[in-house]
């Protein structure tokens, strides 16, 4: 098999498996159309990086069209850079379009494994209902954001949640956090909060950031009842789309460097 190289100019684009045939891809039209119009690469010789989203990376040179589709030819394969031991999960307060997509954008490229957006008591929007033109949206922003950030993993966004249904799931192999302005900043994310060398060395971890009026003590004290442990991100108080990269970012660094 060929050597997949790493570089800064090699494209990536994460297909569904359905694309992958023997030594074979077809990429999807928007993808097609994109690298012949949008990048205008040479659709008989260039070369693309192509996930299947298992992990797995696959050297890609292109080899015409098939119709309205381009083909390619796999080259060689190998696993993708390896995604934190143990899963983040980011559970955020509905907010504004544009501060929601910013979310899941940046969230993205920390690092984070799936995302759950939430109503709580003070959130500024309200809508449970997401149609599957949100969510189709919701989902480019995030493909886009892996594929630039070399990630060979799709994290996942779920459906929102009402606050008291997302708290009170029994999910017992998950360390559960939740950010609260009032914490004493002494309370931060440590080694020893996140279980480091226990049993559940390999658990996910769900951290859950309010809305921009932070959340009520009665919501705290639902979360504290159900397991969660509020935790403080600094002195400083953040704004929410502030906090929803800064404690993933901090659990990240604490799981890479044990402090």
């Amino acid at each position: 098999n060929a050597k997949l190289y790493y570089n800064s100019t090699m494209q990536r684009f994460f297909l569904s498996p359905k694309c992958f045939l023997d030594q074979t891809v077809l990429l999807d039209e928007p993808i097609s159309r994109q690298i012949s119009q949008v990048l205008r690469m040479n659709v008989e010789q260039d070369q693309i990086t192509v996930l299947d989203n298992s992990g797995m990376e696959y050297l890609v040179q292109l080899a015409g069209w098939q119709g309205k589709q381009l083909r390619g030819l796999i080259l060689g394969q190998q696993m993708g850079k390896r995604e934190t031991a143990r899963a983040i999960w980011l559970c955020f307060s509905l907010t504004w379009r544009e501060k929601l997509e910013w979310i899941l954008q940046k969230g993205t490229e920390i690092g984070v494994a799936g995302f759950q957006p939430f109503v709580s008591e003070r959130s500024l929007s309200r809508e449970m209902t997401t149609d599957l033109k949100r969510q189709a949206r919701w989902e480019t922003i995030v493909r886009e954001a892996a594929e630039q950030s070399r990630r060979s993993r799709l994290p996942e966004v779920r459906p929102v949640l009402p606050f008291d249904a997302l708290v009170k799931r029994e999910l017992p192999e998950v360390t559960k956090l939740i950010a609260w302005e009032d914490t004493e900043p002494s309370l931060r994310i440590t080694g020893a909060v996140l279980g480091a060398g226990q049993d559940h060395n390999e658990a996910s971890i769900q951290l859950v950031i309010g809305p921009e009026g932070g959340f009520g003590k009665a919501e705290v004290a639902l979360a504290e009842s159900n397991g969660y442990k509020p935790v403080s991100l600094g002195a400083s108080t953040l704004r929410m789309e502030t906090a929803c990269l800064v404690g993933p970012a901090i659990i990240r660094h604490v799981l890479e460097t044990g402090e």
